[in-house]
């Protein structure tokens, strides 16, 4: 599951970002939006409803916490819109599964004046486009 997530991530979301040409970028994104995205969420919604509600059983793992940071940072930068993201419904009931873990809760709210990985992942990604 996780493989697929980085998938998504490194043939479509860095692709966009690390590219300069604005063409080639629009149709990447085109093509994430209108196909890859759909593709994509389509199988990781039916593996989480086939596995019990969760990505890899009936709990939360690890690849639960992959799956939500992704589509979190996705959402963030403007590759995700709310609405594409409404259709999947199992993918957000672990995204808000994730979110409402009283541990995950505590801990974003103890670091909430530090950079978040996102935060720090964008940084770093506009230092790569700028160069």
């Amino acid at each position: 599951f996780v493989a697929h997530v980085m998938d998504l991530m490194d043939k479509n979301v860095v692709a966009i970002f690390t590219e300069k040409d604005e063409t080639r970028k629009a149709a990447l994104m085109k093509k994430l939006l209108e196909d890859d995205i759909p593709s994509f969420f389509g199988k990781f919604e039916k593996t989480i409803v086939k596995n019990g509600g969760f990505t890899a059983g009936k709990s939360i793992l690890w690849s639960d916490f992959i799956l939500t940071t992704t589509l979190d940072m996705m959402a963030k930068v403007g590759f995700l819109p709310k609405a594409d993201l409404d259709k999947y419904p199992s993918i957000v009931k672990v995204m808000n599964a994730i979110e409402n873990h009283p541990n995950v809760k505590a801990y974003i709210d103890k670091r909430a004046s530090l950079e978040t990985p996102v935060e720090i992942l964008m940084k770093q990604l506009a230092e790569i486009r700028q160069s």
